[in-house]
């Protein structure tokens, strides 16, 4: 069988393609620091990607964000169709990174939960929305 056609190639293709931090990358690339030692609030998005590392940084950030997720599956649908179950998952794969915390995202979900509402951490807002419901 060739490794191509196994549906499951593409959700690992777009899980570990998910688990990029481009921002990150880039900010090292262009300027030779850590986006998320520089940034005021330790995220290592693209706004902050813009906002430190500027234009080039910041647009091959979320050029690059847009198309993890875009290429697996788009090269999973050439080749099996929009019609297979599995689908579901190789769509699903490059955000299920975002859904388990790494030691760079601890901050981030440790405040969203317990820090005070303000722009120093923008997930704070979450907990005012009477449907959100966050689980740590």
């Amino acid at each position: 069988m060739d490794v191509l056609n196994a549906p499951f190639i593409y959700v690992v293709l777009g899980y570990l393609s998910g688990s990029v931090l481009y921002s990150e990358l880039f900010m090292r690339f262009f300027h030779g620091k850590s986006l998320m030692e520089v940034s005021a609030n330790h995220n290592p998005g693209s706004s902050n990607a813009f906002i430190y590392g500027g234009f080039w940084c910041g647009t091959l950030s979320v050029a690059c964000d847009i198309l993890k997720g875009l290429l697996p599956v788009w090269l999973f649908c050439r080749t099996f169709g929009m019609a297979s179950p599995m689908l579901a998952l190789v769509m699903a794969a490059p955000v299920l990174v975002c859904t388990v915390p790494t030691a760079k995202k601890a901050w981030a979900v440790e405040n969203t939960a317990t820090a005070p509402i303000s722009e120093a951490c923008p997930g704070t807002i979450l907990r005012t929305h009477p449907d959100c419901t966050l689980f740590c």
